[in-house]
């Protein structure tokens, strides 16, 4: 059985809980630790760098905003999704020194998060490093 206390302290020491509400803390924990499982656990399908580093920060984003994540799997998914449509726009991104891509497509991901029933996130499209 998941001790939420426990838990706290343990994603404290990573910096993902700092500026969130107290109240929040519990439910952002949980997603944390589920995220984790469900990444972790399934290596071979997801094979993306970006999602393994930056799922916990999406999740903060979405969470600090206001907005909630209902099913983690489906969530992780989406997600997965997102960056694998966005696969070109990353590696056009990546030339320039200027553009931190992981923080701008979590960003891009978490704004633009609605919840599953929204349907997928069409493709990011730049030109001349402005979104269109």
């Amino acid at each position: 059985m998941l001790n939420i206390s426990q838990l706290i302290v343990k994603w404290e020491r990573t910096g993902l809980l700092e500026g969130l509400p107290q109240d929040l803390r519990a439910r952002v924990v949980l997603k944390y630790e589920l995220a984790a499982q469900c990444v972790i656990g399934n290596n071979t399908y997801f094979e993306n760098n970006f999602l393994h580093t930056n799922i916990f920060v999406i999740i903060y984003r979405i969470y600090r905003s206001g907005k909630k994540i209902g099913n983690v799997e489906t969530f992780v998914r989406e997600v997965h999704g997102f960056f694998i449509n966005n696969r070109e726009t990353i590696r056009d991104l990546s030339i320039w020194d200027n553009v931190d891509v992981e923080l701008e497509m979590c960003a891009i991901f978490a704004e633009q998060y609605k919840g599953a029933d929204y349907g997928i996130f069409k493709p990011v499209k730049w030109v001349a490093k402005h979104k269109l």
